[in-house]
């Protein structure tokens, strides 16, 4: 296998977990903010799942192992120095929770006779906490629409910047630099399209291409082949601003 399509695939794949977590870190925030406005006493804000990699607590500092001994002992001694919530980051980036006092997923039916406790929250500032999550995404996911459309968003030109050795659009005797002009008459308006139309073409659809290279126009007639890595029909191109060399 190539180094750069398996770098490329690493990539994407840290991207999807870095896209994932974000979405999770949102959610819990919203749980979090929420209980701490009902007046929840909140145990542990956790990022990841799995052992801790690294804890906070304030009036503790940094650990490497949960703090919770060092507090309940503080509680015992009457400090209230030591705050009651730890954060920590975990080892799977993978989800996340927020641990409140009196809320046990896996015992429904254990109490907490503490006034600061989740279930000796009113109902309806409950019901708030447990919505917060679900309200932080939608309004985060809206912060970032505004934001991506308010600065627009790029496309790479539909101009070729590698080919795939021994490809299709290199056995047609296309070249890095060639400007994609027509696809079955259809001017694309990015790179983009021209991948989309070459995935959704016919098993045995044979596509009539024009390119303008160095103020030449040239015409092309190219099948896609399914590609390995992707699975998806292809013309074996790559856009101009890619990092394939």
């Amino acid at each position: 296998m190539e180094l750069l399509p398996l770098l490329g695939k690493t990539f994407d794949l840290a991207l999807i977990i870095f896209g994932f977590g974000a979405i999770v870190f949102i959610h819990e925030l919203g749980h979090f903010v929420a209980a701490r406005w009902a007046g929840i006493r909140v145990l542990t804000f956790a990022v990841g799942l799995g052992n801790p990699l690294v804890c906070w607590r304030k009036g503790v500092g940094f650990t490497r192992r949960s703090s919770a001994i060092r507090y309940r002992a503080a509680l015992a001694d009457g400090d209230e120095s030591v705050s009651p919530t730890e954060y920590r980051l975990n080892a799977l980036p993978f989800g996340g929770y927020v641990k409140m006092l009196g809320q046990e997923d896996l015992n429904p039916g254990a109490r907490s006779e503490e006034p600061d406790s989740y279930q000796n929250c009113p109902v309806w500032k409950r019901m708030i906490v447990l919505s917060a999550g679900v309200v932080f995404n939608v309004i985060s996911a809206g912060i970032i629409f505004v934001i991506v459309f308010s600065m627009g968003i790029s496309h790479s030109p539909p101009v070729i910047g590698a080919l795939v050795p021994g490809g299709p659009a290199e056995r047609a005797g296309m070249l890095p630099g060639d400007e994609i002009l027509e696809i079955d008459d259809v001017a694309p308006d990015s790179f983009t399209r021209v991948a989309m139309k070459a995935s959704m073409a016919g098993a045995n659809h044979v596509m009539h291409i024009r390119a303008d290279r160095r103020g030449e126009t040239l015409e092309f007639d190219i099948k896609p082949e399914r590609s390995p890595e992707i699975g998806l029909l292809d013309l074996g191109i790559y856009p101009s601003t890619s990092n394939v060399l």
